[in-house]
This record gives C-alpha cells, sequence and structure tokens, in this order.
C-alpha cells in the first residue's frame, strides 16, 4: 500500500496569528525547531503558512525590525496550499511541484492536521522522485525579489517576499533569534 501525507507529515497543534510579531513567531520556531508555522485565524482556519525564509527574505536581510513587523505583513495575499492527510506522497510531490513551495499544511476535511516539508517528502519517496522534487522547486525558483510579493512596513519601504524551506538549526534563524534579542 502507498504511504499517504499523513504517514511522514510533523502534526501541528500550534498556529500563529497574522497579528502576531515576526520576532515572536521567529523564537516560537526556533523552540518548537521548525522551519515553517501555520496561520489560523477565527476559529482555527487556516489562512496561510510562514517560513524562516519568508522571514528571512522580507525582513532581516532588508533591515526591518522583527518587532515591528508581523505575520501579515509578510504573508499578504499568499496562496494556501494544501493537501489532504490521506492523499498519497506522490499528489504532495506533484503539489508542490506545481505551486513551487516547500511546505504543504496536511488538513483532515477542514482541520489542519500537519505540516509535510520536502525535507519529510524527500527522506519518504524513492530517490528519483527527491531529485525530481528538489530540481523541480528549486529550478523554477525566482530570486526573492522577482517574486512579486511586498512587504509593507510603516516607514513605506517595500522588500520582496518568497516562500521557502529552512530549518530551525540553519544559522540565518539562530542570527534572527539574536538580532530579535
Amino acid at each position: 500500500m502507498s504511504r499517504a501525507a499523513r504517514d511522514v507529515m510533523i502534526q501541528c497543534t500550534a498556529c500563529v496569528a497574522e497579528t502576531d510579531s515576526v520576532a515572536a513567531v521567529a523564537q516560537r520556531m526556533v523552540t518548537l525547531n521548525v522551519a515553517a508555522m501555520p496561520i489560523c485565524g477565527e476559529g482555527d482556519r487556516l489562512i496561510g503558512v510562514i517560513t524562516v525564509r519568508d522571514i528571512v527574505i522580507t525582513v532581516v536581510t532588508q533591515g526591518h525590525d522583527p518587532q515591528q513587523v508581523t505575520v501579515a505583513m509578510v504573508t499578504e495575499g499568499g496562496e494556501v496550499v494544501t493537501i489532504g492527510a490521506d492523499d498519497p506522497l506522490e499528489d504532495a510531490r506533484r503539489t508542490m511541484e506545481e505551486h513551487q513551495v516547500r511546505h504543504l499544511a496536511v488538513i483532515d476535511g477542514h482541520r489542519l492536521v500537519g505540516i509535510i516539508s520536502q525535507g519529510d517528502l524527500a527522506k519518504a519517496l524513492p530517490d528519483d522522485q527527491t531529485g525530481q522534487l528538489v530540481e523541480s522547486i528549486w529550478k523554477d525558483s525566482p530570486p526573492a525579489c522577482e517574486t512579486g510579493r511586498a512587504l509593507r512596513v510603516r516607514s513605506g519601504t517595500t522588500a520582496a517576499a518568497s516562500r521557502g524551506r529552512g530549518v530551525a538549526a540553519w544559522p540565518p534563524i539562530r542570527s534572527l533569534v539574536r538580532i530579535v534579542r
């Protein structure tokens, strides 16, 4: 029997809010040792995902104050890409490739149950599919400045935003936490 998304996902019980500061979210990511957090609205309805890469590209590298920037400022207008908990891993791979994302929210009905990362999927797929996944996501992934998403901060300046994969142990997130403190 083929494996499903629920077999390799990381279970989610924590969400962040659009009003949370990026500094608070970054600290929470480090504490939970995750590279992406679901964003939930009223009634725990999934409205997006924020990643380490979003934070690094839109806030840290642009010199914005992570205490003053909210999740909504970083992720505004982004599409929520999901996969069903019982969908086969091949569907998860195709969805990541099609939408050029490195994290998928996993839902069971209308309820968020987990997140599956490119790394989680890579560990579970055969080698040839893993290579195809990584190559297809990275080859057409434009530099952040070309994605068309922008961060609007109080000063009126903008910075490009992009989705991406990261790891909490990755040096930029550790640096971000030092900057935030």
